[in-house]
């Protein structure tokens, strides 16, 4: 069908998520496209459906922003007429007049009357397009959703939403007023008659209701559960206040509908003005009558008042002084209780922010010490008490010391919680405690975190502490609890292990263990090096749950006594080997063996032959032994007392391989093996593998294909030592062959991951085609999501003996988005880094390949009587000269009659690959100069020569770049390279440096405007174009306002396309974070050092598919960077954007910048 409109596409995608989402047929979706095209006036009969209306968001917003007005209204009455529910049929009335009015807070000045007349005459044009009904279910929706509110708000002390919600219900009834004054009729029995009263500005009505639910609220005791002031005051203090009350206590949703209706009606009124000043100036009869009414209550319920009026969101910090300002005038201020809310809003997270409660305090000691004597919160008492002391206030009025806080608190409805206090306290047993699960509480949060400003050597910390450490549960309160402990604590639970890990009534292994198995938890916040140190401090414990502990914390365990085992007893690290030997995890035994070879300690491996019943520790320890000194003696002794026909025998073959070789000492063995072994490679058909052979030629029998596969099944992450020794007697020919063989049966048997011990042992064995075949295979299956075995893979190609494999690794460390796999490469260079003692950036600049190019920077292709030089330009183009006339040459020509074909063909195909080898040189190499140049790479003077001037193409980026000479990080001076292996400035004068400085790309915000302008003067003069955009690099500050904060949130305005965002990001070395419910993630983190930037915005799927909604950007933050992988980064450790580095900053906006340009 031929559509006259430009923008059909749109149209026909409407229609097709119509298809795809609803039940319609052909004729149906044929319909749709003709009426929202305008191609037929009568709306498609639809059956009422359950659609979802994200399916349809982003096609009916690209309509409306593309301009197809009569089209968008179209399609939504399509959505309206198949939407089955009044729920369903709001979410298209939101399409187009937004979900909820955007209403000031009391400091708020936003123009909200003129966004009532422009929702209004939107709502207007939603009665045109979809009919009266559409007004009725517009109004119901508000009143549902606030009486909804209100019903599941009732009895607890805050409710934010609620507030909101009858604000919003409040504005939404003036809206409809607007559009006409009998709509609100049709709905007033639903609605309360204060709302009412205020919208049709029945003055003496408001009055009436104000002074009946002021009354109320004055006269009836407060409910216990369902009010701030009740919980939060002391009693004494708060009856004081209240005054003479009645007796019948109001029920809690009354209570609560009461202080809501009387605070939102003021914030209402405050909207309709446009600001709290407007209002003030312009109070009316009725406006004074509810300022007068939250007067009165302020006497009575001041905290649920101002947590109302702010819609819980109480200033904490700085910000207190402000909002006292805001609240002048409506509320009198005779107490610090925006001091007393802020406090507890800081100690009701989950991460404390102790720096800005410090600070709240010590700024306002005078208010914080009434905060003390007023507040019910015995922690709140306990941390203000400790805090002034600590300031050299004198508090001896008050309390002698920190255990009398304890006395208010063991009075508590929470049986659990009393018997936790007494047990604190002295006044009950430990049997008792742990027979009610006190841990088990919902209750304990203040309790610890009370008990977390006593001293290490309280008593009451060490009875909290042999609690714990006799706890079983795994109960979910238990674990938030012990998360809260360990938060609370922080660096006092070293202190407290050391303190009484030792102590007679401490299980120490029970809290042990429930450390270690809580280390996989969400609440967690210890790190890596927090739990290394618990090992080092706790050995012998440690040892003793180590078969109960999950495989990831053995393998910490393991790996972390390995690293420091010349701090162990011989007889201890015996120990350690033997249950990583045990292991049942491959991973973890597969450490232990590495360990076990590696160690060479005889009376270890004769140890552990003699005490061991697994026979496969038996054979490693004898075949260990090869490699001691004097081996043959100890092999003759431990026969003389062997009973085992099988060992009898292999202890005899050993014995007798001193006489013979290496390869006929394996030989020997092979001949030994248990067959039984083999069953695990049934999918591997052995007697088809290439043979094995012998440097003489000789081919190996069957037998030692099978030893040397059995062998290496056992190490999946490593090469097996049998292979490793058998490639110093197999020829080189043989061992690739036989490796091509493994890797092509594992592939055709769909690659397990069970089996990917085949990865480390053909790297050792093969040559560039496995190099070539794994590079592919990543590629593979990274794109099939196979990232894990990609990773495997990558890990692989680190074990071979060649350095096109390492820059393969290189190349995919650039080059891949998989998280994963990038990890992996980074690790392998990092291990191959770590052989040869230096950084994996080092490692790096040594793998820069130099394409077949001499010290003079020229290559020559030969066709027999001719010669071409090749050379690279400045530019980072290939130039060609015939070197018989001298003439330039974009390429190389074709052969003539008399050029030697066959060498012209070879030298036509070297230079496909060297244009090839180029492109991704300049590509990778352009990559790490960027991040060089973001992060502040430092060369020393040699490192730097070597890469820069010895490396002809790194020479012609170096030529092209201003580079800078540092102390401790800061600039001293500038030069340029020159094409004659000189030095300048920008004055154009012979710069001399010494050997012995760190040496940088320079950043443009370093320099001066002169410096400068002098750098951009004398590259234009010389024609050089950068490599990189160095000089003309985008700039970017913070803000004076982003200054005093810990989030950027610029870039917020627009829209952009998911992937091509994302792919531009990661193309700039950002991350995405971790996916969560059907891979949808909301992350995309940068690591500059020891700083992670986190990029926020609305989220998308990990996986592309057609009809993606647009993004949009939230906020940027910096934190100190864990180098965890999996690592949450709480908004409460964000970084002040005033201390983060300039470069850092800038470089971080500039990405951004450039993945969201058009």
């Amino acid at each position: 069908m031929l559509f006259k409109s430009k923008q059909a596409p749109l149209i026909t995608a409407f229609a097709t998520v119509c298809k795809r989402e609803c039940k319609i047929d052909a004729e149906q979706y044929e319909q749709i496209i003709d009426y929202v095209a305008g191609e037929c006036e009568t709306l498609p009969e639809l059956s009422s459906q359950r659609i979802y209306m994200y399916d349809f968001e982003s096609t009916i917003k690209k309509m409306w922003k593309q301009g197809m007005e009569a089209e968008y209204f179209r399609a939504l009455q399509v959505l309206y007429r198949m939407s089955a529910t009044q729920s369903r049929k709001m979410e298209v009335i939101f399409l187009y007049i937004g979900e909820s009015l955007i209403f000031n807070k009391l400091h708020g000045e936003e123009d909200v009357p003129a966004k009532l007349y422009e929702r209004a005459e939107k709502l207007k044009t939603i009665r045109d397009v979809l009919g009266e009904e559409a007004i009725r279910i517009y109004a119901e929706h508000f009143i549902k959703e606030a009486k909804a509110e209100l019903a599941r708000s009732a009895g607890a002390p805050r409710s934010a939403g609620l507030t909101v919600d009858m604000v919003n219900l409040l504005l939404e009834c003036k809206v409809i007023s607007l559009l006409h004054s009998s709509y609100l009729e049709t709905i007033k029995a639903d609605i309360h008659p204060f709302i009412y009263y205020l919208v049709t500005e029945n003055h003496a009505e408001v009055s009436e209701e104000v002074d009946r639910m002021t009354e109320e609220l004055c006269t009836s005791p407060l409910p216990a559960g369902a009010s701030i002031t009740y919980l939060e005051l002391e009693k004494a203090f708060r009856e004081k206040r209240k005054g003479q009350v009645g007796k019948e206590t109001l029920p809690a949703k009354e209570y609560k509908l009461y202080i809501t209706l009387l605070c939102t009606g003021l914030l209402y009124k405050v909207n309709l003005h446009g600001s709290k000043e407007n209002f003030l100036h312009q109070a009316d009869a009725s406006d004074q009558k509810l300022l007068d009414a939250l007067a009165v209550l302020y006497d009575v319920i001041p905290l649920d008042l101002i947590d109302t009026l702010l819609l819980s969101d109480i200033p904490q910090g700085e910000q207190i002084a402000y909002m006292e300002d805001v609240l002048t005038d409506i509320l009198p201020a005779t107490e610090p209780y925006l001091l007393l809310l802020s406090l507890l809003a800081i100690f009701r997270k989950d991460e404390i922010a102790w720096d800005t409660a410090e600070q709240s305090i010590i700024e306002n000691p005078e208010k914080a010490e009434r905060v003390l004597c007023i507040i019910a919160n015995s922690m709140i008492k306990g941390y203000i008490y400790k805090t002034l002391q600590e300031q050299g206030v004198d508090m001896s009025h008050y309390a002698s010391d920190l255990d009398a806080f304890f006395v208010p608190a063991m009075f508590t409805k929470s049986k659990r919680v009393r018997t936790f206090y007494r047990y604190i306290t002295g006044g009950s047993s430990l049997e008792e405690a742990l027979e009610q699960k006190v841990l088990n509480s919902r209750h304990l949060h203040d309790a610890v975190l009370l008990l977390s400003f006593f001293e290490v050597r309280h008593e009451f910390c060490r009875r909290l502490f042999i609690l714990f450490s006799h706890y079983e549960e795994t109960e979910y309160n238990y674990v938030k609890l012990l998360s809260h402990f360990c938060d609370s604590f922080g660096d006092k639970v070293t202190l407290l292990m050391e303190a009484y890990m030792n102590d007679p009534e401490v299980n120490a292994e029970q809290f042990l263990f429930n450390i270690f198995d809580f280390r996989s938890s969400y609440w967690n916040k210890f790190t890596n090096d927090d739990y290394k140190k618990i090992i080092m401090s706790n050995k012998e414990s440690i040892l003793c749950i180590y078969g109960k502990l999950p495989v990831e914390e053995r393998i910490l365990v393991l790996e972390t006594l390995f690293e420091q085992k010349k701090q162990l007893e011989p007889s201890f690290l015996y120990q350690v080997l033997q249950l990583g030997l045990h292991d049942t995890s491959k991973k973890a035994s597969a450490i232990a063996v590495a360990e076990f070879i590696e160690t060479r300690d005889k009376e270890l491996y004769i140890h552990l032959y003699k005490t061991e019943k697994k026979a496969k520790v038996k054979e490693l320890a004898l075949d260990a032994l090869r490699n001691i000194d004097g081996y043959k003696d100890v092999y003759r002794e431990l026969l003389a007392n062997e009973k085992n026909k099988k060992f009898t025998e292999l202890l005899q073959q050993f014995i007798e391989a001193e006489d013979v070789s290496l390869a006929n000492a394996h030989a020997n063995v092979a001949k030994m093996i248990d067959k039984r072994k083999l069953a695990r490679l049934k999918w591997l058909a052995i007697q088809q593998l290439p043979d094995l052979v012998e440097q003489s030629g000789q081919p190996f029998s069957q037998d030692m294909k099978e030893y040397i596969l059995s062998h290496s099944v056992d190490f999946a992450t490593e090469p097996s030592p049998k292979a490793l020794e058998m490639k110093e007697y197999a020829t080189p020919q043989s061992l690739g062959e036989f490796a091509i063989g493994i890797l092509q049966a594992w592939m055709d048997n769909g690659s397990p991951a069970k089996e990917k011990w085949v990865l480390p042992l053909c790297a050792i064995f093969g040559d560039y085609r496995i190099t070539d075949i794994l590079a592919k295979q990543i590629k593979e299956w990274t794109e099939q999501g196979r990232g894990a075995i990609a990773s495997e893979a990558v890990k692989a190609l680190a074990f071979m003996s060649d350095t096109t494999a390492l820059r393969m690794i290189d190349q995919l460390k650039h080059t891949v988005k998989n998280r994963q796999v990038k990890k992996a490469a980074a690790d392998a260079l990092l291990m191959a880094a770590q052989h040869l003692n230096i950084t994996p950036e080092e490692l790096e600049d040594r793998l820069v390949p130099n394409l077949g190019f001499d010290e003079t920077g020229t290559r020559t292709f030969n066709y027999g009587q001719r010669t071409f030089t090749v050379k690279v330009n400045n530019e980072l183009e290939i130039v060609v000269t015939n070197d018989e006339n001298g003439k330039i040459l974009k390429n190389l020509p074709k052969p003539t009659q008399t050029d030697d074909a066959e060498l012209a063909e070879q030298a036509r195909e070297e230079m496909k690959l060297l244009k090839k080898e180029l492109k991704n040189a300049i590509k990778i190499q352009s990559m790490r100069l960027e991040n060089a140049l973001s992060t502040n790479r430092l060369w020393s003077t040699n490192d730097w020569k070597n890469l820069f001037v010895n490396n002809v193409l790194m020479q012609r980026f170096a030529i092209g770049l201003i580079w800078g000479v540092y102390e401790e990080d800061r600039l001293q001076e500038t030069f340029r390279y020159m094409e004659d292996g000189t030095f300048n400035t920008s004055d154009e004068e012979e710069y001399e440096w010494q050997e012995d400085v760190r040496i940088g790309l320079v950043h443009p915000l370093e320099l001066t405007p002169e410096v400068l302008e002098a750098w951009r003067t004398q590259l234009e003069d010389y024609e050089i174009a950068q490599p990189i955009i160095q000089l003309e690099r985008p700039l970017f500050f913070p803000t004076k306002e982003e200054c005093e904060m810990k989030a950027v949130a610029r870039f917020t305005e627009h829209e952009y396309a998911p992937g091509t965002f994302a792919n531009r990001m990661e193309k700039l070395g950002w991350y995405k974070g971790v996916p969560q419910d059907a891979g949808f993630y909301t992350e995309f983190y940068k690591e500059y050092g020891n700083i992670i930037v986190e990029l926020l915005f609305s989220g998308t799927s990990i996986s592309y598919y057609e009809g993606m909604e647009d993004i949009h950007l939230e906020e940027l933050a910096f934190y100190r960077n864990h180098f965890e992988r999996y690592h949450y980064y709480r908004k409460e450790s964000r970084l002040d954007i005033a201390t983060i580095p300039p470069r850092i900053f800038s470089e971080t906006l500039y990405d951004i910048t450039r993945a969201t340009e058009k």
